[in-house]
């Protein structure tokens, strides 16, 4: 059996996926990035996908990035702080 963590229908998934598409530019991920997730993962010992996701952030030159899952408050590279918008 498989591991569902929404009880959402695929028809509505797949409607979703597209609007997404259709309002937003998804970045591609790049070598650099991998490398960074990477870096940032040792460094911070923070999981893959979140690491993945600071590296992006990161590559926008965000400065906040949202989070309840991360450590609030945690300063990322000096440049990105990682907010809790639920503390």
């Amino acid at each position: 059996m498989l591991y569902q963590k929404t009880k959402a229908k695929e028809d509505y998934l797949l409607e979703l996926i597209a609007s997404f598409y259709e309002r937003f530019e998804p970045l591609p991920i790049k070598r650099s990035n991998l490398s960074q997730a990477s870096s940032l993962r040792t460094r911070y010992k923070i999981p893959y996908w979140d690491s993945l996701l600071l590296a992006g952030a990161l590559e926008l030159d965000a400065s906040i990035f949202y989070s309840e899952d991360m450590q609030d408050g945690l300063p990322i590279e000096g440049k990105l702080t990682i907010v809790n918008p639920f503390r």
